[in-house]
């Protein structure tokens, strides 16, 4: 949210990924990259700038498609069956509702130091004529 949608899909997708790798979860690093990276991309770009609002609207979208992204990804490509990705839902819709963390996490930084939001905007120089 503080740095846009391509910081967003990199910084949740490989973070998560790395997760998954350190952790023993090697085999589901892909699909964490390309579901926490959905969360990511979508947070970025509906909350970047965006105040409350936008915060919520990103957690509830883009943890739908973490969610989607899971559940179609173990059901069809891991081999779960609908049954075992049904499954394994709770456990997505936790790390969704943690987000929540994040947010808060955000907020607190952004009151703390509010140029953050400036930090995605790109570097500009002013010429001294």
């Amino acid at each position: 949210m503080a740095f846009g949608p391509l910081v967003g899909f990199v910084a949740a997708g490989v973070g998560a990924a790395i997760a998954d790798l350190v952790l023993g979860y090697g085999s589901f690093a892909p699909l964490t990259l390309i579901a926490h990276g959905s969360l990511g991309l979508l947070a970025g770009w509906l909350g970047w700038k965006k105040g409350w609002s936008g915060m919520l609207t990103c957690l509830i979208v883009g943890g739908l498609a973490l969610v989607a992204v899971y559940f179609v990804g173990e059901a069809t490509v891991y081999g779960f069956g609908t049954a075992g990705a049904l499954a394994e839902l709770p456990i997505n819709l936790i790390q969704v509702g943690l987000g929540i963390l994040g947010i808060l996490l955000f907020q607190l930084v952004k009151r703390t130091y509010p140029q953050i939001e400036q930090l995605a905007g790109g570097v500009t120089f002013r010429s001294e004529d």
